[in-house]
């Protein structure tokens, strides 16, 4: 099995939903990105925007030998919408019976993204650290928390405290930052570590936001937050994806975003699918090279034989 090294680092919560005799490479999203450093590509980790593109997603990917994420994006706070339309459970379940259909899965990583919430206080920011622990005990293996709607000065509170148990338990976390200059969001990063909250990943303004500006913006932040990497929300379909120059300017990872088709809720499945698979296999020729999940393999075996 190429991707056999990465099966013993599987975190202890996915290995509570998988069990022992689990083949699956779900990895730490920390690992993954640390492997990406040796391999020419970015991480895609795409807004499933409908549980029959799951199986579309992990067939391209498994095809081309490339590694992927996949992330459940929740945008309410709304106890019935967190339960029902965003169920943590039901989304892990289904990504894992969607891995084990295509077979011979490469490397991923499941993503949540946490509702916004703006303060570090009530009812929102209570429903997003529960929801957080229901996706860590479903299995989930990376964790974003979105700051752009909170006052910068309450940037690290908010962190802190929805992030703490993914923390603990050493597994990925993200920041998505709100605007500013590259010494604003540099120093945000640094008083997020200062607290404690070191993120593997801070989300910038990326070119749905800021245009072309994003580009300048990533490559001056990018020394001053190091080793911490960058990434941007995907920015959707208008913006032509190159590997080469994404990882000029210092971004890693394309988060989030609308790139897959969303349907309608009675959509039919079939086709579903079938559109998710095309977008797919287009992201991941543009993003990775073929074969890269086989080299992300080999950076991994070189990382744990320096450990």
């Amino acid at each position: 099995m190429p991707y056999e090294v990465f099966l013993p680092l599987r975190p202890t919560n996915v290995m509570h939903q998988l069990g022992p005799a689990s083949a699956l490479p779900l990895c730490n999203g920390r690992f993954m990105l640390d492997c990406l450093l040796k391999v020419p590509g970015v991480l895609w980790l795409p807004r499933i925007p409908h549980l029959a593109a799951l199986p579309a997603v992990f067939r391209a990917a498994s095809q081309q030998k490339v590694p992927l994420g996949v992330a459940l994006v929740a945008e309410s706070t709304d106890s019935v919408d967190l339960k029902r339309v965003h169920s943590p459970g039901g989304f892990f379940r289904a990504v894992v019976d969607a891995a084990e259909e295509v077979g011979s899965v490469p490397p991923f990583v499941v993503h949540v993204e946490i509702p916004r919430v703006n303060r570090p206080e009530g009812r929102e920011y209570e429903a997003a650290g529960n929801y957080l622990n229901r996706c860590l005990e479903a299995g989930f293996t990376s964790f974003g928390v979105d700051l752009s709607g909170c006052r910068p000065e309450d940037y690290t509170a908010v962190a802190a405290g929805l992030l703490a148990p993914a923390i603990d338990l050493e597994l990925c976390v993200t920041a998505r930052l709100g605007a500013g200059s590259a010494a604003d969001l540099a120093g945000w990063v640094q008083g997020l570590k200062q607290a404690g909250v070191h993120p593997d990943l801070a989300i910038l303004p990326g070119p749905d936001e800021l245009g072309e500006r994003a580009w300048a913006l990533a490559e001056q932040v990018a020394p001053l937050v190091a080793p911490t990497a960058l990434g941007w929300r995907d920015p959707g379909r208008e913006m032509r994806l190159d590997a080469h120059n994404l990882r000029s300017s210092f971004v890693r990872c394309l988060s989030g975003g609308s790139r897959l088709p969303a349907p309608s809720a009675d959509a039919d499945p079939g086709k579903v699918e079938a559109l998710a698979y095309m977008e797919a296999a287009d992201a991941f020729r543009a993003l990775c090279e073929r074969d890269s999940a086989l080299r992300l393999s080999e950076a991994a075996t070189a990382l744990l034989s320096k450990s």
